[in-house]
């Protein structure tokens, strides 16, 4: 018998374990108010916490273009200069890039839990932006062209395109984060292949290529859908034989001759 594989992505079971959780802490059922205003908190303040992120990457960038030279930077003042090798800088860069990628993938995952919540409520004339706008959470909601009246169809789909081109102009923002990491990489490729680099340096230079290239292969598989399949020991023995009220559980001699 072929086993059965299920598709889901590492995003999908952080949101299913962040409901289970939120359920577990709360044994009586939370309001949908609640739930979104906690997510609304968490959305603006991954929101904070990345752009502060991407405004380290940007001074880090402009100081390795400005004081680089010949595979080090260079800094002179009053006729005094000191200098450390670019490689070494780059290394930390590459740790303050993975950081931002964690970030963003937080703020992605956020987002789409709120996104999720906002869908699952239902009032004729109640708007989840709107809401969020009167708890001041969400900033420009009555400058979004997505309304929800059924009363009204349009008959050119002006506001769907408008809303299309608004979220793809926002995606464009993220074209130069991940530049960033191809201009870091390539950095460390010229120096690489410079003379007279210490092997320490080497080791460095690499050690960013390698977490660079993981940074941007994270993201990748943290929202690509992998194989998965049912953990038939976990389900039986961690989850069934506790929940039974008999001891063993009636099945237990089946699935120890299995």
């Amino acid at each position: 018998m072929s086993r059965k594989y299920y598709w889901i992505s590492i995003k999908r079971l952080k949101i299913h374990e962040f409901n289970t959780t939120l359920r577990a802490l709360s044994p009586d059922e939370i309001s949908w108010a609640a739930k979104f205003e906690k997510l609304s908190e968490l959305q603006n303040s991954a929101t904070r916490q990345f752009v502060k992120l991407c405004s380290s990457l940007l001074i880090t960038y402009l100081v390795l273009t400005a004081l680089n030279s010949e595979g080090r930077l260079i800094v002179s003042f009053q006729g005094v200069s000191a200098s450390i090798p670019t490689a070494y800088y780059s290394i930390v860069m590459s740790f303050l890039y993975l950081i931002s990628t964690l970030s963003l993938l937080h703020l992605l995952t956020v987002m789409s839990l709120r996104t999720k919540l906002s869908g699952r409520f239902f009032s004729h004339g109640f708007s989840s932006n709107i809401y969020g706008l009167i708890k001041g959470y969400d900033e420009n909601s009555l400058a979004i062209p997505v309304v929800d009246n059924t009363f009204l169809r349009e008959r050119f789909a002006i506001s769907t395109i408008i809303s299309i081109v608004l979220l793809l102009t926002l995606a464009c923002l993220l074209i130069p984060y991940f530049a960033y990491g191809v201009h870091l990489t390539a950095i460390q490729v010229e120096l690489l292949r410079s003379e007279g680099l210490h092997v320490f340096e080497k080791i460095a230079a690499a050690a960013t290529i390698c977490i660079s290239a993981y940074s941007g292969l994270y993201f990748i598989l943290f929202q690509t859908p992998l194989p998965y399949k049912k953990n038939a020991y976990s389900i039986r023995w961690g989850f069934l034989s506790i929940i039974s009220n008999e001891y063993p559980h009636p099945r237990a001699r089946t699935w120890l001759d299995e």
